[in-house]
C-alpha cells in the first residue's frame, strides 16, 4: 500500500489481484471489498473486479452494495459466471423474496438453468409459508397464503426435478386448505353465493394438489384429505342454500 501511494503506476492488475487474494485468505472481507472497490475504479470495464467486489461485500455483510456491484458486473459482461445466482441467493437469505423473484425472472431470460431457478422459487415459497404459518407472527391471511401459491406455482413451472415439483404441489395444497378455513367463516357470515362458489374452487384445488404432493409429507396429507372432503361437502351445501333462487310470492289465493 505504501508503495502504491508513492507511485500509483504500481497499482496494476497484479497488485490488485494479489491484494484482494491476500485479504480473502485472511478472511478480512471488508479490506478485500475495499481493495476490490479501488480496482473497479481504476479498471471500470473489468467485470471480474466488480464481481469480486460484490462477493467480498457480501462476506462483510454489505448486501445492498454487493447486489449493486454484481449488477454492475452483469452490465459489463452479462455472462459473468455465477453473478446472477449470487444475487438471487443473497436476496433470499435477506428475506427479500419479491426482489429475488424479479431476479429469477431476469435470470430465466438470460438463459440460466430453469430447474435450478425453479428450485429456488419453491424454496422462497416454503420459507414464506413457514413465516406465515408461525403462530407468533399472526399473519395468517388469504393474501399471504396466496403469495405462497404464487411463488411455488412459478417455481413449479420452471422446475423439472420431481421432488421439487412434489414440494411445490404440497405447498399449493396446504395453502389452499388454509385459505379455505379462513374463507368459510366469511362466506357463512355473509351468506354469499359467489363466496361459496369461490370456496368450492379453492377446495377443489386442494383436493387435486395434496395427493400429488403427498410424497413430501404423507402423514399430513393423510390427515388433511378427509378434512378437505368435509369442507367441500359444506361448501356444496352452502351453494345449494345461498345460490337458490328467491321464492316467488304466492299469487291468486282465494279469499275465504
Amino acid at each position: 500500500d505504501a508503495m502504491v501511494q508513492m507511485d500509483t503506476s504500481f497499482s496494476d492488475t497484479t497488485y490488485y489481484d494479489r491484494t484482494i487474494d491476500a485479504y480473502r485468505t485472511d478472511s478480512a472481507w471488508a479490506k478485500a471489498a475495499a481493495a476490490a472497490a479501488k480496482a473497479t475504479l481504476k479498471y471500470p470495464r473489468r467485470a471480474d473486479y466488480a464481481a469480486q467486489r460484490g462477493q467480498m461485500e457480501l462476506k462483510s455483510g454489505q448486501l445492498k452494495q454487493a447486489v449493486a456491484s454484481l449488477k454492475r458486473a452483469l452490465e459489463i459482461d452479462p455472462k459473468t459466471p455465477g453473478a446472477r445466482l449470487l444475487i438471487i441467493t443473497s436476496l433470499v437469505d435477506a428475506a427479500e423474496y419479491d426482489s429475488a423473484i424479479v431476479a429469477i425472472r431476469e435470470a430465466v431470460k438470460s438463459g440460466e438453468d430453469k430447474n435450478t431457478l425453479g428450485g429456488i422459487a419453491v424454496t422462497i415459497g416454503n420459507r414464506w409459508f413457514k413465516y406465515v404459518n408461525d403462530t407468533t407472527n399472526k399473519v395468517k391471511t388469504i393474501p399471504n397464503f396466496q403469495k405462497v401459491i404464487d411463488y411455488v406455482t412459478y417455481g413449479d413451472s420452471l422446475a423439472t426435478d420431481r421432488t421439487t415439483k412434489n414440494g411445490a404441489k404440497f405447498l399449493m395444497g396446504v395453502s389452499h386448505y388454509f385459505i379455505s378455513t379462513i374463507m368459510i367463516v366469511d362466506v357463512q357470515a355473509a351468506k354469499s353465493c359467489d363466496g361459496a362458489k369461490q370456496l368450492q374452487d379453492v377446495l377443489v384445488n386442494a383436493q387435486l394438489e395434496l395427493p400429488v404432493g403427498g410424497a413430501t409429507n404423507p402423514d399430513l396429507v393423510k390427515q388433511l384429505m378427509p378434512i378437505v372432503g368435509q369442507l367441500s361437502q359444506t361448501a356444496e351445501q352452502m351453494i345449494k342454500v345461498y345460490c337458490a333462487p328467491p321464492k316467488k310470492p304466492e299469487e291468486g289465493k282465494k279469499k275465504p
